[in-house]
């Protein structure tokens, strides 16, 4: 499970957006909303944290929809399957 983080850590990397730090380092495209039933297309590279258990606030980066990357968007939700959450951060991958 995961939420909307409070606050977003810059992207600091190189990388133009969250969303180009998320395609670069996924090796994917972004196409649609990372919620798990969502069908909406992907506009931002949205800041969340695992908050299953006993999960660190450490930050990921997964395409979402401008609905779900809202501030006013507090649920927690699932990601899709094929969705890996890139973490903030300069990668390997980076400009």
């Amino acid at each position: 499970m995961f939420k909307n983080s409070k606050g977003s850590v810059p992207v600091s990397c190189g990388c133009k957006s969250a969303i180009e730090h998320w395609e670069r380092n996924s090796n994917r495209k972004a196409v649609f909303c990372s919620v798990k039933g969502c069908t909406k297309q992907a506009e931002h590279g949205g800041h969340i944290i695992n908050c299953h258990g006993n999960a660190s606030n450490k930050q990921y980066i997964v395409p979402l929809c401008t609905l779900h990357n809202h501030s006013s968007f507090s649920q927690s939700f699932t990601l899709n399957k094929i969705i890996e959450p890139i973490p903030v951060g300069k990668l390997h991958n980076c400009k």
